[in-house]
């Protein structure tokens, strides 16, 4: 019987279309007797269609895989089968592929998450894209399209990099053999594209000892992006030389967008403590920055190479004062005082000119050590006459309460022990009996009792000292970073004394050729605001002046 009915539509069709049509309709989906055929009706579910990226950055780039969904409903009274997907690409498209999905039959009243796949190729152009997405159904009861406009970017090559590096350890001092130490590398996409598969390496020389895993792995690095990485080791006293070369050698996915470069250190070099840090930023059409660990005035040190010979320096760093005194916390220690001390030394040497071997520098000095030094460099200055001297200092300062004298510190000095300091009278006195030509003094140092930080040697006493006055003699000028009963704060972004780091700012935007007085116009412009800024509390540098000097300071130059 369904064969002869079968036949008897068939028959119908070629005498007319239109009948033809609704006869099959009425074969396909068949009525109850009473309200005739049960038809589908597909609709797109009201904020249901979404695009979804691999990167999430809502565009498809070259490469990368995207999605495109929906719920499609029926709300008609019969069911809907013979579905198809039918997608139309416009604008862009060069490169892409299409997969659409398989649809099975959706019940009555029911609902089905429809999945596009797009994938785009290497070779794909910048621009926008339109999608088109239509259901089908056999006999034109389509849904309506559902139409995604999304953005396509070309292939944008990555560049990974190892940014920067710092050698440290967990107490700080020196370099030494057969004691564990610290490369942090900051590895940073600098390219335009991201950077996937990332495979770091960190390659010792023989008889250098590796504490971590040689290999680090990476899964992704947007661009600007940056990570920070650990590599402990230890040089072993096999070690022939003094000199350590690390190198980094960095490879991603695409094989051809890695670097490699060499951090080296040297045996009974400063290490640091303290880092900075560093964020990335996402791709927005701007040049990407190489990051860095460390300050602006780190990097990049203007070098003269002409300067004279007759010229003598001493730097002294304290920063760990816990290291040789019991009792004393972590944060009674000067906050990058060593890493001061080691960059105002490359000024010294590079931009000033001073030969290296007339520049002496201590770090974590003793009572014994620092009074040595003093002594051998006035000995130098007296042996040549004519010369130039200057000393800088950055670490605790003291007042003695009686006698409000100020006192530099050395780090195996107690506040009970203080007249076993180093007087800011005693040095002055030194350096004046030097008989240099000039003599430039820079104190990165407080003497009210405080500290950087606030919670110096003293930070059990809450009440703090106005310094008494100090008398300057000789050819002395003296830049110190704090007046009165102010302390002496440190710019932690910067990972440098607030008044060394101005210093060095001045430094290096002029190249070493500043005179005294602009020196001083600078600091005293710029110091307390950024101390308001940073630290909340007021710091005023101050200029002291040998009497006998009268006017004529003002235009002594640095170099």
């Amino acid at each position: 019987m369904k064969s002869l009915f079968f036949n008897k539509v068939i028959d119908a069709y070629h005498k007319s279309s239109i009948i033809g049509s609704l006869l099959i309709l009425l074969f396909v989906y068949p009525t109850d007797g009473n309200s005739g055929p049960k038809l589908p009706l597909l609709k797109v579910k009201e904020n249901s269609i979404s695009f979804t990226d691999t990167d999430g950055n809502n565009r498809i780039d070259a490469g990368e895989i995207a999605t495109v969904e929906f719920i499609l409903i029926n709300k008609g009274n019969g069911a809907a089968r013979g579905l198809k997907m039918r997608s139309q690409l416009t604008g862009i498209t060069q490169d892409i592929i299409i997969a659409n999905p398989s649809i099975p039959s959706i019940g009555v009243g029911k609902e089905q998450t429809i999945t596009t796949i797009l994938k785009a190729g290497m070779n794909v152009h910048s621009g926008k894209a339109l999608l088109k997405l239509t259901v089908t159904e056999p006999n034109g009861l389509d849904c309506s399209p559902v139409e995604v406009e999304f953005e396509i970017t070309s292939f944008q090559p990555p560049k990974v990099i190892a940014a920067d590096g710092i050698f440290s350890s967990e107490s700080g001092g020196t370099l030494k053999y057969n004691y564990p130490a610290n490369l942090e590398v900051l590895v940073q996409n600098t390219g335009t594209g991201n950077a996937e598969e990332i495979t770091v390496e960190v390659k010792l020389p023989e008889y250098v000892l590796n504490l971590e895993p040689p290999h680090h792995p990476i899964v992704r690095l947007k661009p600007g992006e940056s990570v920070r990485l650990n590599n402990g080791f230890i040089v072993t006293a096999r070690y022939p030389t003094q000199e350590i070369p690390i190198k980094i050698s960095l490879r991603e996915k695409h094989g051809k967008y890695g670097s490699a470069k060499i951090f080296s250190a040297r045996i009974d070099q400063p290490l640091a403590t303290a880092h900075v840090n560093i964020q990335g930023e996402e791709f927005k059409n701007v040049t990407i920055i190489p990051a860095s660990l460390h300050s602006d005035v780190d990097k990049d040190i203007p070098i003269n190479l002409y300067g004279s010979k007759n010229r003598f320096a001493l730097i002294i760093g304290n920063e760990d004062y816990k290291r040789f005194q019991t009792g004393l916390q972590s944060d009674q220690n000067v906050d990058f005082a060593r890493n001061d001390a080691s960059v105002f030394r490359e000024y010294v040497r590079k931009t000033l000119g001073f030969p290296d071997k007339q520049v002496f520098m201590l770090t974590d000095a003793t009572r014994g050590q620092m009074s040595r030094e003093l002594e051998r460099i006035t000995e130098l200055v007296k042996l040549n006459p004519g010369s130039e001297l200057v000393f800088y200092y950055a670490g605790h300062g003291l007042p003695d309460f009686e006698t409000r004298q100020g006192y530099l510190i050395p780090v195996d000095v107690t506040a009970s022990n203080l007249k076993d300091g180093i007087s800011l009278k005693d040095l002055y006195s030194k350096l004046a009996s030097s008989n240099a030509s000039k003599i430039l003094v820079f104190l990165d140092a407080c003497f009210s009792g405080g500290g950087r930080g606030e919670n110096g040697l003293l930070a059990a006493r809450t009440v703090k000292v106005k310094p008494k006055g100090d008398i300057i003699e000789g050819n002395i000028v003296a830049f110190t970073a704090a007046s009165g009963e102010e302390v002496s704060l440190p710019l932690t972004k910067e990972s440098h004394g607030l008044f060394t780091y101005y210093l060095l700012r001045k430094l290096k935007e002029t190249k070493g050729n500043v005179t005294l007085d602009e020196l001083r116009n600078y600091l005293d412009s710029e110091l307390p605001k950024a101390s308001l800024i940073e630290n909340s509390v007021k710091q005023t540098p101050q200029v002291l002046v040998a009497p006998d000097l009268g006017d004529k300071w003002l235009n002594w130059k640095l170099l």
